[in-house]
């Protein structure tokens, strides 16, 4: 009886020291509390177990300016836009999305690849049945990390513009569209303004653009456009064929933007230079618009929030 006695008591023993060795989140940041690191460490051993990854658990580093998350071999950076423990989750938690979406569009492609290897490419036979085809895949969701964000969208504006005296301050609203395509984002932009002056001016744009930053990216915050297009000016109301000209146009322009998922506000600047001489024939004489002039716009934009 003695014997089992004791020999319990190791078991016990070893039991005990098992779970004190138990793995922990790593924590090398000074600024994460002792009741922050033990509600960090419990979420992400939930997380990574109910993912089968509890054996891969991160290193939280930090100094007074920087914070990152090491995690297989991986450095990703805390933004510092909420509390260390929480943006420390959704790091982990974006990253095994990606890597389930990685593993998920290898499996199709697998099976695209085996079903074409098994099909006899000489076989007309009607009963053979057809492949079933690979699951739709759900739209991406919801990036909760500007960083994240897929980008481009629709930017609303309203714009001034000062002109030749004649024409006076043109102002209007302008119509911005963006997609992104690598490091840029590639559109289109569309403008209309109107001058107070006699007769009516009416200044109407249409050109291509390319940008980077803000306000199509959520994470920037300042951006830059250039746009080549074409330039029209109208007379009203007469409105017969001397009362139209057209002209080249290039723009080059400087945004700040501050997102609010998913809307953004933002303002630009823009410098735009007339390629050749945008006049008109008027009764009252001819109107000229100026070569280069300068114009302020304010406004919203929708982003495309969704993941990347």
């Amino acid at each position: 009886r003695k014997a089992l006695t004791c020999s319990a008591m190791g078991g016990l023993l070893v039991t005990g020291a098992a779970a004190a060795e138990a793995p922990r989140v790593e924590n090398r940041c000074p600024r994460l509390s002792p009741s922050g690191y033990e509600e960090l460490n419990a979420r992400v051993q939930l997380l990574l177990r109910s993912e089968g990854e509890e054996q891969t658990l991160p290193v939280v580093v930090c100094d007074e300016r920087t914070a990152n998350v090491l995690w297989k071999g991986k450095l990703l950076p805390i933004e510092g836009s909420g509390p260390i423990e929480d943006e420390v989750v959704d790091l982990i938690e974006a990253e095994l999305h990606r890597e389930h979406a990685r593993s998920a569009q290898r499996e199709v492609e697998t099976t695209a690849v085996d079903g074409d290897a098994d099909a006899d490419p000489n076989s007309d036979d009607s009963n053979t049945p057809a492949r079933a085809r690979p699951p739709a895949q759900r739209a991406d969701p919801r990036a909760k990390r500007a960083d994240d964000a897929r980008g481009g969208g629709l930017l609303l504006g309203f714009e001034l513009e000062p002109q030749a005296k004649e024409i006076g301050i043109a102002m209007g609203p302008s119509f911005d569209f963006a997609a992104p395509a690598g490091p840029v984002v590639l559109g289109v932009r569309e403008a209309f303004r109107v001058a107070g002056s006699d007769p009516t001016i009416v200044l109407v744009d249409l050109q291509a653009s390319i940008g980077i930053g803000a306000p199509y990216e959520p994470a920037a915050t300042f951006g830059v456009v250039a746009r080549f297009g074409a330039e029209w000016m109208i007379a009203y109301p007469s409105g017969n064929s001397d009362q139209t000209a057209v002209a080249p146009m290039l723009a080059v322009g400087w945004r700040v933007a501050h997102a609010f998922s998913p809307l953004s506000i933002w303002a630009g600047l823009d410098g735009q230079f007339r390629l050749s001489t945008l006049s008109l024939r008027t009764p009252g004489g001819s109107i000229e618009a100026k070569d280069v002039t300068a114009s302020v716009t304010v406004g919203v934009a929708y982003v495309d929030w969704s993941r990347k």
